[in-house]
């Protein structure tokens, strides 16, 4: 398997799964150890990650990049349902999804604060989402963004 389809797969399992939120019931089972024929010891999620990475392994690069975009999209909606997802550009950011678990880019925009370098993009190609905000009124921080 190739370095950038392993790195997606993971990253795309690991944003839906702490998106998932440990308010989640499988969250809570994830914590609950099983025992292997080896003797080392597991959670149900790490099992869940070994299934789901062995089905992986046969994909073609093209597919994992799908699943990955997929697996994150679902992601950002199920946080966005939960009222941790405010993007400000018309195709959401995935930086805030990747270094936060959330987005709270409009609610900062608005607020004249900095937007994530994704946003900033967006702004600046015209995806902005508030037609009452200019491009040049976006601003964003180019060494961090915090929520």
């Amino acid at each position: 398997m190739n370095r950038l389809g392993t790195f997606l797969s993971i990253v795309a399992i690991s944003v839906f799964l702490a998106a998932c939120g440990s308010d989640n019931k499988q969250a809570q089972d994830a914590n609950q150890t099983t025992t292997t024929t080896t003797g080392n010891k597991k959670t149900r999620t790490e099992e869940k990650l070994e299934v789901q990475q062995e089905e992986i392994r046969f994909l073609s690069p093209n597919e994992k990049i799908t699943k990955a975009k997929a697996l994150l999209e679902e992601a950002k909606a199920e946080l966005a349902q939960k009222g941790k997802y405010s993007c400000c550009i018309k195709e959401t950011c995935n930086s805030c999804a990747f270094e936060h678990q959330n987005c709270g880019c409009y609610t900062s925009l608005k607020a004249g604060k900095p937007v994530c370098n994704d946003c900033y993009a967006g702004w600046q190609r015209g995806d902005g989402v508030d037609k009452d905000i200019k491009k040049e009124q976006v601003k964003t921080s180019y060494t961090g963004h915090k929520h």
